[in-house]
């Protein structure tokens, strides 16, 4: 045995049964590194020496060389491509976020449910066939099979589940063993549900955040398309105006870096419908590959035992909030049948809806009916109103001015 600068030589004859040869290195059974044995001879410790560093050299990771501005501009460019066309984006980090309650774990499902049958998402947007692997930290085994059965009758679709293993993207090990994994199962999405679950950084920390996006990116780097799960601020209702996509997305908890850091989002936000059914609005507030989509509705279907969710068309912001008043007024109008102005909506409805969708609402309640408008001189000609002036129109409901 010959040593030399700290490094020590070993012949092939000194071997020890017990020793791992691996790479011109020596190796106890404990794996501690015992010397290196060259594969040939050489004429001096000198010449060995050398060519273990150059050997080192030539393992040390290199600096990149930069891309020069006309090889990016003569690129050949192809449509991007899709795990779900125009909502989340192939090999890419997409965020669903909504306040609770609003189904945002059955959309994940629903979405992984379509994705493996190669299905359209909610009826409308074509997806990428493939196996999907959903880890959920944050529900129970009971719950998520109860929520399977809601949603389908398919038994045999390649879908993988990790429930409550305790997966943090923020550990490289558990990191490397999924990305093994779904390699392993041919799975070219992965769900996560929530964000909060699968880190133990602080949320609100931009640099923390960057922790778990170095996490996140090993899976985008195998080429895998992630989806998560994420929770909005605590707020009460929809008071944010559906066309004001950068209020949405800063309703997402935690630090601005988490929108920074994603491709897409989509923000899920509730409403009653005409029929007072829960109405699910969704509001596309980044997407790096497209423009942004508009507003659009999800209905949500609850019949024969089962839930879906379907594409119901573009949410109008202005046509909704006259709807939204229109209803309102019908409530006003039931508490007082003694015959309600404009001015007076105005002063009831005020923080909800602009004096221009109150006189919208009333037009449009009067045409169809539901509501009867009488002028101040036809009210005084009844002997109902002794007021002066006669522009003053006040509504009532069908033949109730009449009963006054």
């Amino acid at each position: 045995m010959n040593e030399d600068a700290g490094i020590t030589r070993i012949d092939q004859s000194q071997i020890k049964p017990d020793q791992t040869y691996f790479r011109d290195n020596l190796y106890d059974a404990d794996g501690t590194l015992v010397g290196q044995v060259p594969k040939k001879s050489y004429s001096s410790e000198e010449e060995w020496h050398k060519e273990m560093q150059e050997q080192a050299n030539d393992a040390t990771p290199q600096w990149p060389e930069a891309v020069p501005f006309k090889d990016l501009a003569i690129l050949e460019l192809g449509e991007p491509e899709w795990t779900v066309r125009r909502l989340i984006p192939k090999g890419g980090i997409t965020v669903i976020s909504s306040p609770p309650g609003l189904y945002k774990s059955f959309l994940l499902s629903h979405i992984a449910i379509v994705c493996a049958m190669g299905d359209k998402a909610l009826g409308e947007y074509e997806t990428q066939h493939q196996a999907v692997m959903v880890v959920d930290e944050e529900n129970h085994k009971n719950r998520i099979a109860r929520r399977i059965k809601l949603l389908t009758d398919q038994l045999d679709l390649p879908i993988h589940y990790h429930i409550a293993h305790g997966f943090k993207v923020d550990d490289e090990q558990t990191v490397k063993e999924l990305i093994r994994e779904a390699k392993d199962k041919n799975v070219g999405l992965i769900m996560f549900d929530t964000l909060v679950r699968i880190h133990r950084q602080d949320e609100n920390s931009a640099t923390a955040m960057n922790l778990v996006y170095q996490g996140l990116k090993k899976f985008t780097e195998a080429g895998i398309t992630l989806v998560i799960a994420h929770h909005h601020r605590k707020q009460g209702g929809m008071k944010t105006k559906t066309s004001d996509t950068t209020a949405f997305a800063e309703s997402m908890r935690g630090s601005s870096d988490i929108l920074g850091m994603v491709d897409a989002h989509l923000a899920i936000m509730g409403r009653k419908d005409e029929s007072g059914a829960v109405e699910l609005i969704a509001v596309q507030t980044k997407q790096r590959d497209e423009e942004l989509l508009k507003p659009f509705k999800i209905k949500v279907v609850s019949e024969a035992g089962k839930i879906s969710f379907v594409y119901n068309g573009e949410y109008d912001e202005k046509i909704s909030t006259a709807q939204e008043a229109q209803e309102r007024m019908l409530v006003i109008l039931q508490d007082d049948n003694s015959g309600l102005s404009r001015e007076d909506f105005v002063k009831s409805l005020k923080g909800i809806a602009a004096d221009t969708s109150i006189r919208t609402a009333l037009q449009q309640l009067t045409r169809d009916g539901r509501i009867t408008a009488k002028t101040r001189s036809q009210l005084r000609k009844e002997g109902i109103d002794k007021g002066e002036g006669g522009s003053t129109t006040k509504f009532y409901f069908p033949n109730q001015g009449d009963e006054v």
